[in-house]
């Protein structure tokens, strides 16, 4: 009876281990899209305009500005405002069973030498998988 409940023991552990070890392998998508914001949000931090553009969907357009456009107008705005720092608050995300999701997010921004020192930014982004990778697809600010 006792040499049951090893094998049992070791049965449960076994699965145990497998199930932790595919989590740790396996990114679903949402920790997919919580990294492409943080991608975002260390790069504008960096100045980096093309390392924000890397996840933006190459077909985005807004306002009758294409991708080359848009990037230069990322550009300019992170050389004018220089953040110290960001803060991504209350991210919520629905996604979508068409490889669509939407993320409605508050980006605060630190800038001390600037008025205001504080910048709160209400943000929706439309978010698009394509080919196993998420993109920024569309940006809407609020108010």
């Amino acid at each position: 009876m006792s040499r049951l409940w090893v094998r049992i023991i070791l049965f449960l552990v076994g699965a145990t281990a497998i199930g932790l070890l595919l989590d740790w392998l396996i990114e679903t998508d949402r920790e997919k899209i919580e990294n492409l914001i943080e991608t975002c949000r260390e790069a504008a931090l960096r100045g980096d305009a093309d390392g924000v553009m890397s996840q933006v969907d190459p077909a985005y357009s807004h306002a009758g500005r294409d991708f080359a456009a848009i990037r230069e107008r990322v550009a300019e705005g992170l050389r004018q405002f220089k953040a110290e720092k960001i803060l991504i608050l209350d991210p919520r995300l629905a996604l979508h069973e068409d490889d669509t999701a939407r993320m409605d997010l508050v980006v605060r921004i630190f800038r001390p030498q600037q008025s205001p020192p504080v910048l709160d930014l209400d943000v929706s982004l439309g978010l698009a998988k394509k080919e196993k990778r998420w993109f920024i697809a569309s940006v809407d600010e609020g108010e």
